[in-house]
């Protein structure tokens, strides 16, 4: 009789185990690399793939640029900036910046039904969670691995919420219908790490959205001070710190993306504006996140479906 309590133990703590590693499958730990490798360029290709079809298509950015709309661009530059919708949230709070929290350290979330809180979601799929945020009416951004593996299949069962505290707010959530990435499904980049999605509907009209910078150049980001917001758990929380290196395409930061923080925005500290997105952590290093850059390529989808 004890043998079998002994294997029915076993067999509930295997199960425990596998659900456990299931829930934060879609964190990245950056084991062994060194920074050429998790900073390698990306050739900057865009893909696409709608749900009902497997099938993964490279969409050329030049047909993305002619349907942005002619009050998005002027002297023939296109802006580099979106613009945020926040009638919807429920408290528009000005933003206080006064104190800066010692960086690295993971601070719960004041208010979620303010703006920016309102307009970030949490993402939960069959096989894991994390992180994403509203760009517009019907379109979230996030990390490519928070949508998809390294296989081109997409996470079965994919399905955001706004505001996530410790269940839905409002009974708001959505799938998906169409999804626009980079290069990560093929490469592992972390400047390739990005994923804008179509929603099911305009979720965006009813809680709000963030507005996104593209940086124009390396030095413009250096140490600017900046918060991880994310999910790692029920509830949202930040990491605060600063942009310490910047690559073409991507940055370290010593505000530490955790758990399944990954896909949550990287917002600039003064304005609450994205400027980036969560990829990874160090393993074992306590000093470091990597954040993917939000480039022109995502910043003229945006505008392209605005």
């Amino acid at each position: 009789m004890k043998k079998i309590y002994i294997i029915c133990l076993i067999f509930l703590i295997g199960i425990f185990v596998l659900d456990f590693n299931v829930v934060y499958s879609t964190e990245i730990i950056l084991e062994n690399m060194s920074r050429e490798e998790i900073f390698k360029d990306s050739l900057g290709k865009i893909y696409s793939i709608k749900k009902g079809s497997e099938k993964i298509t490279e969409i050329e950015k030049e047909k993305i640029i002619n349907n942005i709309p002619q009050k998005f661009i002027s002297n023939d530059k296109i802006q580099t900036t979106t613009k945020p919708y926040v009638e919807y949230s429920i408290l528009n709070e000005p933003i206080i910046r006064t104190i800066h929290p010692n960086a690295g350290s993971l601070i719960n979330v004041a208010n979620h039904l303010i703006s920016p809180n309102i307009s970030i979601c949490k993402i939960i799929t069959d096989e894991s969670s994390g992180t994403g945020f509203l760009v517009g009416p019907n379109l979230l951004l996030t990390a490519a691995h928070c949508f998809m593996d390294r296989e081109g299949n997409v996470l079965s069962g994919w399905t955001c919420y706004p505001a996530y505290n410790n269940g839905a707010y409002n009974n708001y959530s959505s799938g998906w219908q169409e999804a626009i990435f980079g290069e990560w499904v093929y490469n592992g980049s972390s400047s390739g790490d990005w994923c804008v999605i179509e929603l099911d509907w305009n979720m965006g009209n009813e809680v709000g959205w963030i507005y996104c910078q593209s940086y124009g150049t390396n030095s413009e980001m250096l140490n600017t001070i900046v918060h991880s917001v994310g999910y790692p758990g029920e509830t949202q929380q930040y990491s605060p710190g600063n942009i310490s290196f910047v690559y073409n395409g991507a940055f370290e930061m010593t505000a530490i993306p955790v758990l399944v923080m990954s896909g949550g925005p990287i917002l600039r500290w003064s304005d609450d504006m994205a400027i980036g997105i969560n990829h990874a952590r160090y393993d074992g290093d306590v000093s470091y996140g990597v954040g993917c850059r939000i480039n022109q390529d995502i910043i003229n989808i945006i505008l392209s479906r605005s």
